[in-house]
């Protein structure tokens, strides 16, 4: 479970439904992620976020054994998406 926001801590989990409009929503996920920041939040997989791809990646202890992983059984980068190939490397 080493991508789990509830890897090795207790946690908290606060879920917003958005709305469709971008131009909304970016400023409102960014104060709630300023707001979060003294927390040290990891965000869930797949849900939106403004955070820095190098910010979340050091929020997971065991981020680099999941690419470690990534590498080896999908080389060829079959399972991904955009999002993860930023979040994965860089």
């Amino acid at each position: 479970m080493w991508l789990s926001p509830a890897y090795q801590r207790d946690v908290v989990g606060l879920h917003f439904t958005w709305r469709s409009d971008w131009r909304v929503v970016e400023p409102a996920l960014a104060l709630v992620e300023r707001t979060l920041a003294p927390f040290e939040p990891r965000p869930r997989w797949a849900k939106v976020t403004g955070l820095d791809p190098s910010r979340i990646r050091a929020g997971y202890p065991r981020f680099d054994d999941f690419v470690a992983l990534v590498e080896r059984y999908d080389p060829r980068r079959r399972f991904t998406n955009p999002f993860l190939d930023r979040l994965l490397h860089h």
